[in-house]
């Protein structure tokens, strides 16, 4: 059902006339603050589409830090500009972690230029875990 679901929010991005306001993800790496034996090179696709100056949907699959695959779909709220960067907060559901979907509520640093851009997302300490820091990188589509 959750991978219909994104499936749908994938087709519905492609097929949208605003594809401008739409950037390829690449997810890429991820540093955890409890230096344990973590896999840290997460490697994974997704999709980030506007639907306005301050709100973005997002989705996509990588491998994650216990080598399996996650799914995530979520959105981005970001209120604060300050020339090409952007800080805010995305909160989404991922797979992978476990047999039930992970919420997520982090903060996120957005740098982008005209074709390039990156994420920089924030997840604070919870349960046993101390934290990380993701990077994503991205391109503009057209």
């Amino acid at each position: 059902m959750f991978l219909r679901g994104l499936l749908g929010i994938v087709f519905m991005v492609l097929a949208s006339p605003a594809l401008s306001q739409t950037w390829l993800t690449v997810t890429t790496a991820s540093h955890h603050f409890d230096r344990n034996d973590y896999e840290e090179q997460n490697w994974g696709l997704g999709l980030e589409h506007s639907l306005s100056e301050q709100w973005r949907v997002t989705a996509g699959i990588y491998r994650n830090s216990f080598s399996k695959t996650s799914i995530y779909v979520g959105g981005v709220y970001s209120p604060f500009a300050f020339g090409p960067a952007a800080v805010g907060v995305m909160g989404g559901l991922f797979t992978g972690y476990g047999d039930h979907l992970q919420p997520v509520l982090a903060p996120v640093l957005s740098l982008e230029g005209r074709r390039l851009g990156a994420n920089l997302l924030y997840v604070p300490p919870y349960g046993d875990h101390r934290g990380l820091v993701a990077l994503q990188l991205k391109w503009k589509l057209d």
